[in-house]
């Protein structure tokens, strides 16, 4: 075996020093990427939010400046959190929102949370969604389209100049199953018998 003489010994201590300071160097490189993506997800983040992306819940002071102010066409979903159909169809939702994001803005409202809004719009089952553009509403139905259904309801409702047609059009029939009589039976669930509007006490 050869051996190292004088000045030509590896001095291990060096390299061990030389080691650890490459560690220490990933690790922090580590953080620089972790600390870089945090931010990039935040300022997607944002970017949802302003254009729409982002559906997450609005209460009724900053649901009804969206539905005023909005120039897009705004889809309304009232929802709660212990309905079936309203998570079944929140993907959709978030899939739609993309693909329509220049034309469409979607806001989904928590029934139980806002109960005085939900009231006032006569809301007796959930998902109940509702179509606006300049304030105006356009329409309204209870149940859990397919996302080929609620895709062609907005087709309509931004197709429609003034909105005219797409009241009759988009009510034209909920989603659901035809039972033996023909009548659309929409995928729905009833508000619980107990729900009152806020402020209401039962005697």
């Amino acid at each position: 075996m050869k051996r190292f003489a004088g000045s030509k010994r590896p001095q291990l201590g060096l390299l061990m020093n030389l080691s650890i300071a490459c560690a220490m160097m990933s690790v922090t490189s580590c953080d620089k990427v972790v600390d870089l993506k945090d931010k990039a997800m935040g300022a997607l983040d944002q970017v949802k939010e302003k254009s729409g992306l982002s559906l997450a819940s609005v209460d009724e002071k900053e649901g009804l400046e969206i539905i005023n102010e909005e120039a897009r066409l705004v889809v309304v979903e009232f929802y709660t959190d212990s309905c079936g159909p309203c998570k079944a169809i929140a993907p959709t939702l978030e899939r739609l929102a993309e693909s329509n994001a220049e034309q469409v803005r979607i806001i989904k409202v928590d029934a139980n949370d806002e109960r005085a809004w939900a009231t006032r719009e006569k809301i007796r089952a959930v998902p109940t969604f509702q179509f606006y553009r300049g304030g105006k509403k356009l329409a309204q139905f209870s149940g859990a389209p397919s996302e080929a259904e609620l895709q062609k309801k907005i087709d309509v409702c931004v197709a429609s100049s003034e909105g005219s047609n797409a009241q009759s059009l988009v009510n034209e029939g909920s989603s659901g199953s035809a039972d033996s009589s023909g009548t659309v039976q929409p995928v729905i669930q009833r508000m619980p018998d107990d729900w009152l509007p806020a402020g209401v006490t039962r005697e």
